[in-house]
């Protein structure tokens, strides 16, 4: 899990979209964009785009932008992968991908 001082922009957080076993997914067959979809600590959801690290391997990033690391506290998110069957949701057994903010000293 990703830890990180608030308003530090330096360390993106990175995922592995994986399956129940923990074998990482190939999404390559992805019709759009990938989007975190993300509940920030003060029960705000957004959802921002993904930068496709390798897709084969189901790496994303997340390359943290002004604003991103204000609010201390867990933040939780899933990854939406749009394909041809439809909208797919990650991590597969409806839990979130979290991280957590650090307040600044």
């Amino acid at each position: 899990m990703l830890e990180i001082v608030q308003g530090s922009l330096e360390d993106p957080l990175d995922l592995v979209l994986a399956d129940a076993s923990g074998a990482a997914v190939d999404v390559s067959d992805a019709t759009g964009p990938l989007t975190l979809h993300w509940r920030k600590p003060d029960g705000t959801v957004v959802d921002v785009a993904l930068t496709n690290t390798n897709l084969a391997t189901g790496s994303v990033r997340r390359t943290f932008a002004t604003g991103d690391t204000d609010l201390t506290g867990m933040h939780h998110a899933q990854v939406l992968v749009p394909r041809a069957g439809g909208l797919q949701t990650f991590p597969l057994d409806g839990s979130h991908f979290r991280w957590i903010v650090w307040p600044k000293i």
